[in-house]
């Protein structure tokens, strides 16, 4: 007989509730918690970084179709490995990857950076995006469960559904004066294609 069912997000405990029947008094919510990081504000050298894996899952094809297409790749780093990485470098040479990064390296990184975008499908505990937003960077993610429970859409920014969405963003806050339809042809991820 299990007492109490622990959940560390909203959305966690939202599930318990919605698809597994568990009554609310059974659900703890302890949300998780990463220490305050103490880094001095750094001068903004970069205008976007990605941090993460070079995986399917985390639509990194996706960032780079959006920056290639708006002639922005030298706009963003990206700040990972994986197996997709080799493919990301040959088909897009003039974007900036760096791989096999120390920790501080990307916290050093993160804080010289004034946006941070992931495009994930699934995100478990986002720490790249916990890591950006306690350094004050403005977070432009994919609109996923997890980063939902972080980001407050029009408050502390953006949650992007697909391509269009991403790039009438981008649009937006660089003062570009025009957006992005929904016939883009890069459309990716729930709704548009």
């Amino acid at each position: 007989q299990v007492k109490y069912y622990l959940a560390c997000w909203p959305s966690e405990a939202y599930l318990l509730l919605k698809d597994f029947w568990v009554s609310q008094k059974k659900i703890l919510l302890l949300p998780n918690f990463r220490s305050n990081i103490s880094f001095p504000i750094q001068p903004k050298k970069y205008d976007f970084i990605y941090v993460g894996r070079m995986v399917d899952d985390k639509w990194v094809n996706k960032i780079l179709e959006v920056f290639s297409l708006l002639g922005m790749l030298q706009k963003i780093i990206f700040v990972g490995d994986g197996p997709q990485l080799p493919k990301y470098k040959t088909l897009y040479p003039n974007a900036c990857f760096l791989w096999r990064v120390m920790p501080e390296k990307v916290l050093e990184l993160l804080a010289q950076s004034k946006y941070y975008i992931s495009a994930s499908l699934m995100e478990g505990m986002p720490y790249g995006l916990i890591e950006a937003m306690s350094l004050g960077i403005v977070p432009v993610v994919s609109d996923v469960e997890w980063h939902k429970d972080l980001i407050i859409q029009g408050y502390n920014w953006f949650l992007f559904r697909d391509n269009a969405d991403l790039l009438n963003s981008i649009f937006k806050k660089w003062g570009l004066g025009f957006g992005v339809g929904v016939g883009v042809g890069v459309g990716v991820g729930v709704g548009v294609g």
